[in-house]
């Protein structure tokens, strides 16, 4: 399976932004040590908390991956979808960081996923009489449901931990500005609304559909994916008590080499 033009293009790809991908890939092998399948940590924490920020940087990690992967590929436009998800965990993990309340926000964070669940799998029930059974729904909903009075519930399941919509977690979160940039033109094509960067109108009334690669939007998407995977290490080796201060350091100085990189491209 091949993009058109894919043997031609791929390679310049490669040749042009290969200090680029570079950085992405030393930046991975820099990030990757701070947690690895089957450590165990954040000693001292409440499981629930332990739970959630493994799931987070993992997630994190793994989003990280894909949207560098897709670069590589010519297909960095399709990589603002890995991107949203990135600035929506980013968002998330940041007002956990800063909750006076990390227990209880790290419990509701994890309902959130088994109420989501739930939702998800009675909508498919009643389309689809036949799905398998969902074991333990039960009692994930009652569990959950102790937790809420019912007329917070929608909220909840619109919302997720902080109850309030994501502009305005944003807005609390002092990350706005994202808000506004990056998370609005990552929204446009999740939404649908990016027509025109795959149907090209020429003068002589046709048009030509954009199914080959292209180098657009890679550097933007390297960058932003490389800074959310950089502060959700910070965060991460904090809230789980690492105490790798160096490593940390590390991690929060690879910014410095991409400056220095582009200062030279």
């Amino acid at each position: 399976m091949k993009l058109p033009g894919e043997d031609i293009t791929g390679p310049v790809i490669q040749e042009q932004f290969k200090e680029l991908f570079a950085y992405a890939e030393k930046f991975w092998v820099t990030a990757s040590p701070l947690i690895r399948e089957n450590d165990v940590v954040g000693a001292g924490n409440n499981r629930n908390l332990n739970i959630c920020v493994c799931g987070a940087i993992a997630k994190q990690m793994r989003l990280y991956y894909a949207a560098v992967s897709l670069c590589r590929s010519g297909l960095a436009h399709e990589a603002n979808l890995v991107l949203r998800t990135m600035l929506y965990t980013s968002v998330y993990l940041l007002a956990l960081y800063r909750s006076d309340d990390k227990q209880k926000f790290s419990k509701m964070w994890i309902m959130w996923d088994f109420a989501i669940s739930e939702r998800n799998y009675f909508g498919l029930k009643t389309v689809m009489p036949n799905w398998p059974e969902l074991k333990g729904i039960g009692e994930f909903s009652e569990e959950i449901r102790k937790e809420l009075p019912p007329e917070r519930w929608g909220n909840f399941l619109n919302n997720g931990p902080a109850m309030v919509n994501f502009r305005e977690l944003c807005v609390q979160s002092k990350f706005e500005e994202a808000y506004l940039s990056v998370f609005r033109i990552t929204s446009s094509v999740a939404h649908g609304s990016d027509l025109m960067f795959y149907s090209k109108p020429q003068d002589d009334g046709s048009i030509v559909c954009q199914l080959s690669q292209t180098g657009e939007e890679i550097e933007q998407i390297i960058v932003s994916a490389a800074v959310l995977l950089r502060d959700a290490c910070v965060q991460a080796h904090d809230l789980l008590n690492l105490n790798n201060e160096e490593l940390k350091m590390k991690i929060m100085e690879s910014f410095e080499e991409y400056k220095t990189l582009n200062r030279k491209s």
